[in-house]
């Protein structure tokens, strides 16, 4: 017998509160957030598209010559100030959730969300789609892991630019850096 996806849903929402997320409070999580293309409206950004969010949970975004398309992420993942930070995508336990891959893509794109998760209630996937694929993980990652997986990108550089010390310490003792090191 297989489950349903509310299933999996009851399943997820207590591996939520594992990670110190509260369902329950709709600052930090959403549930079904209706994502849509609505050509031409809204602010456009650099790239020719826009996104604005209501109070509702509905992201609206505008793109070039696309037509008017709608979708529901499964759950929304929100930073302190209220920004998205991760989508989850939910299926029923039958189902490999890495195969949803595409389905959550554009929902995390068009609202601005740099992470995805992708699971089934048994197996967790964590995709930073910007950077990565997707890898199966134990757990949700709590907002304050995200969030600083969020600021660790802003702050990264190019390892080229990185200055090497002519001298380290080991076991307390200086040591000169080798020309090979």
């Amino acid at each position: 017998m297989t489950s349903s996806e509310a299933d999996a849903r009851i399943v997820i929402d207590q591996l939520l509160r594992q990670a110190q997320w509260n369902p329950a409070d709709k600052s930090q999580v959403r549930t079904e957030v209706t994502v849509q293309d609505l050509e031409g409206r809204g602010n456009r950004s650099r790239s020719g598209s826009s996104v604005a969010a209501s109070t509702t949970g509905t992201y609206r975004v505008g793109t070039e010559g696309g037509g008017q398309r709608r979708g529901r992420a499964d759950y929304v993942l929100f930073t302190q100030n209220g920004r998205p930070l991760a989508v989850i995508e939910s299926k029923k336990r039958a189902f490999e959730p890495y195969q949803a891959k595409q389905q959550a893509l554009p929902y995390a794109q068009r609202i601005g969300a740099p992470f995805i998760f992708l699971t089934n209630g048994e197996l967790i996937y964590f995709w930073d789609y910007q950077n990565d694929d997707a890898r199966v993980v134990s757990s949700f990652f709590s907002q304050r892991d995200l969030e600083r997986l969020v600021e660790m990108r802003s702050t990264r550089k190019p390892l080229a630019t990185v200055e090497l010390p002519e001298y380290y310490v080991r076991q307390g003792e200086t040591r000169l850096v080798r020309p090979y090191q």
